[in-house]
This record gives C-alpha cells, sequence and structure tokens, in this order.
C-alpha cells in the first residue's frame, strides 16, 4: 500500500479510520476513499513530501494520490493506534470497538455495523 509506506517512512503519527481500516482488519468492504488522522504538524509534513504526487493538496483536506482519494481527519491527539499488518505494510488503524462506536452513529450504516460485529465475535 504506497500510501501507507510513505506516510510510514515519515515517521509521523497517523493512523488509518473509516472503511479503510475495515478493509484492513479482513472485513470483506471496499472502500471509496480513505480516511487519514493526524494532528496539523503532520499534515504539514505530510503536504510537503506528496506536493509531487498531487496538485490538490490544498484544498482543506481531500485530495488524490495515485488515483486513491483521501481525506484527511485533524485532530489536535490521536489515540494509540493499533499495527495492523496489511499485504506486509504496517498499518496504523482504529481498534474495532472505536470503529464499531463510530458507525453506530451514522444512519444507514446498520450493515456495517453488523459486519463488525461479526468480525469482533470471530476475534474473541
Amino acid at each position: 500500500m504506497f500510501l501507507a509506506e510513505k506516510l510510514n517512512s515519515l515517521k509521523i503519527k497517523w493512523l488509518l479510520g473509516g472503511s479503510g481500516a475495515l478493509m484492513v482488519y479482513g472485513i470483506k468492504i471496499v472502500p471509496r476513499d480513505l480516511d487519514i488522522l493526524m494532528t496539523w504538524e503532520n499534515w504539514e509534513l505530510m503536504t510537503k513530501e506528496f506536493k509531487s504526487e498531487t496538485e490538490d493538496l490544498t484544498d482543506n483536506s481531500r485530495f488524490q494520490i495515485k488515483e486513491i482519494e483521501v481525506q484527511v481527519i485533524i485532530l489536535s491527539n490521536l489515540d494509540i493506534p493499533k499495527m495492523v499488518s496489511f499485504e506486509g505494510t504496517p498499518i496504523p488503524v482504529n481498534t474495532l470497538e472505536d470503529e464499531l462506536g463510530y458507525y453506530k452513529q451514522r444512519p444507514g450504516k446498520e450493515d456495517i455495523v453488523k459486519l463488525i460485529e461479526e468480525k469482533l465475535l470471530t476475534e474473541d
């Protein structure tokens, strides 16, 4: 996963959330975009690094890198991520419990809530 490898090489604190995190956990879902959570300082470092990859880095927090739509969510503080290996790349992700709480708050996401609950049951 190009994006994760590049972010990991920057040695910054970031994590993958939303449907991308669910995919990394092995839930059968195809993300329409990747939600990257990081601090403002790390966003500034990332924009410098990815400047040659995309011309859209000035748009709030949505841009494309190699046909991948990315949304960066700026947080003042990140929880300690869970590291999960995906295709040989370590990816810092939200816990499944955190993702479950997030999806439970979103109307129309009951199918995804069910998938997360099923995955949590198989991990115990």
